[in-house]
């Protein structure tokens, strides 16, 4: 559980040493981020990974997001997507966003499991409806370039709608598709956003 008196973004190493000594997950995985990325100490790749699957061990999210990022990057010494989508997957168990979007990478391109278009549009319905602005995005895209789904304009544009309020980057294929769709259809689209918007759950993931 997170100590909800310690503060885990502005602790200095030291404090944040001395709180993952305490068994504390997500101590750990603050203090493998600033391992990784330099933030104030000396980069420091290989400790780092050693308190990511520590974190992992425990059952946190972000530990076990983040150790599979290693893996499928090849920090720990080799690529292995299939046991980046294993702790993906625990990780989304709990909700994770970025876990959730990331299975949804992996089934669409196949990397660490079969290629399967079904299966990423579930985890990326999945991962937008915890407001995940990527995945709507590719939930747009689903629907505009019909992968797996009959082609529908309408719930494209409605989704890169969604994702537009909170990255620029579906901007380039939402106005594309609103210059091939009449005032009528935009309208349609933008009530069937309204729709979708309704079932985003804004709720931190589980840990």
């Amino acid at each position: 559980m997170r100590d909800p008196d310690f503060n885990y973004d502005k602790a200095s190493l030291s404090e944040l040493q001395t709180q993952a000594a305490k068994n504390d997950a997500y101590a750990m995985n603050a203090l493998a981020w600033r391992l990784a990325h330099g933030e104030g100490v000396t980069i420091d790749g290989v400790e780092s990974r050693r308190w990511y699957a520590r974190s992992a061990a425990l059952g946190n999210a972000e530990g076990l997001y983040n150790l599979g990022v290693c893996h499928v990057n090849g920090d720990l010494g080799k690529i292995d997507p299939v046991e980046a989508c294993r702790l993906w997957r625990l990780a989304a168990a709990k909700n994770h966003y970025a876990a959730l979007g990331n299975l949804g990478i992996s089934y669409y391109y196949g990397n660490g499991v079969p290629q399967d278009y079904a299966q990423a549009r579930e985890w990326f319905l999945r991962s937008a409806n915890t407001d995940e602005p990527r995945a709507m995005g590719m939930m747009g895209q689903f629907y505009h370039l019909a992968r797996g789904v009959p082609e529908d304009k309408i719930e494209a544009l409605a989704w890169y709608m969604l994702a537009s309020e909170q990255s620029d980057e579906t901007a380039v294929p939402k106005m594309n598709l609103m210059r091939e769709l009449s005032s009528g259809q935009q309208s349609s689209a933008r009530a069937r956003a309204e729709v979708l918007r309704k079932s985003i759950k804004r709720t931190p993931y589980l840990d």
